[in-house]
């Protein structure tokens, strides 16, 4: 049994494993977020009047809003929504340490989780890590979404909470939770079930062990992302305030998107939150792992 104080030095010491490999992610798969959010406002923005604060232009592919950034917002507008982002690290951070420290609790690595272990684990860690940084949330969606024109963060919080108070500073609560705990923990399940299948059918594993995390994590990721997909664009719609009628909950408007758009309406945006998800998930995990072995081993218990 493992000693009453090796869980939180686990923990404690996973913590800057987790800040450097989510940083490291999040900044390189950044752009396929901003697409993904312009993808799943673009129907309501066409609807709009010119003379709103939104922009007028609302491309509806990949490949279109990825011309219109860089033709009208430069290059680097791709990763508008970073610093909110990056707000949010401690948050992807605490998740991935919290993962490990409670595994720990019950004296296993999380790679040793059963199936039903993955699932609430990870679920319980994203539910508490959603609700605090849900803020950080918020103003990262409406940044990417082109249709608020905010200056900094700090203008951003001002602004929402002068207009909607702390409403609107956890505007999406509900789709925000639908979708961030079922996929952490479907996320978890995929991954750390898929890992062991794959290492049941090899002669040696432990040689084959870096090779499997890539395609398992890759494979988790689209599986966990297909699966919440509908929950993502309802929290988009919720947060950019890109509603018709007077839809304001989550049912609300998971019912008008189907009425308006189609139920293809719901997957808005699949492919590069598909992508970013996916590739994002396994980097963040492959590259936790490798530094936290690095890390984990110095330390004495």
């Amino acid at each position: 049994m493992p000693q009453p104080s090796r869980p939180l030095k686990i923990g404690l010491k996973s913590f800057p494993c987790a800040i450097v490999s989510a940083t490291c992610s999040t900044c390189l798969f950044q752009p396929f977020d901003l697409v993904k959010t312009r993808m799943q406002t673009a129907a309501n923005m066409k609807r709009l009047s010119p003379c709103t604060c939104f922009t007028t232009a609302a491309p509806d592919s990949a490949a279109k809003v990825v011309v219109y950034v860089i033709r009208n917002e430069s290059f680097a507008g791709l990763w508008k929504g970073i610093v909110p982002s990056l707000y949010k690290m401690p948050g992807i951070a605490i998740h991935l340490a919290t993962i490990h420290t409670m595994a720990s609790a019950i004296g296993k690595h999380h790679s040793e989780l059963s199936g039903y272990q993955s699932f609430t684990i990870g679920a319980a860690s994203r539910s508490f890590v959603g609700v605090l940084f849900l803020p950080f949330t918020v103003i990262k969606t409406r940044y990417e979404s082109g249709m608020f024109k905010y200056r900094s963060v700090m203008e951003a919080v001002s602004s929402i909470w002068k207009s909607d108070g702390n409403r609107g500073l956890y505007s999406g609560l509900t789709a925000t939770l639908l979708r961030d705990v079922p996929f952490s923990g479907l996320y978890l399940l995929f991954y750390t079930q898929g890992k062991k299948a794959v290492n049941s059918l090899l002669e040696d594993p432990q040689s084959h062990s870096e090779l499997t995390k890539l395609p398992c994590g890759i494979a988790a990721g689209m599986m966990a992302s297909f699966i919440t997909q509908p929950t993502d664009v309802v929290k988009t719609k919720l947060q950019t305030k890109a509603l018709t009628g007077n839809a304001s909950t989550t049912t609300q408007v998971f019912i008008d998107i189907i009425k308006v758009e189609g139920v293809k309406g719901l997957f808005h945006g699949m492919m590069p939150r598909m992508l970013r998800r996916t590739f994002m998930a396994a980097f963040t995990w492959a590259f936790y792992e490798q530094i936290e072995k690095m890390v984990v081993k110095s330390t004495v218990f």
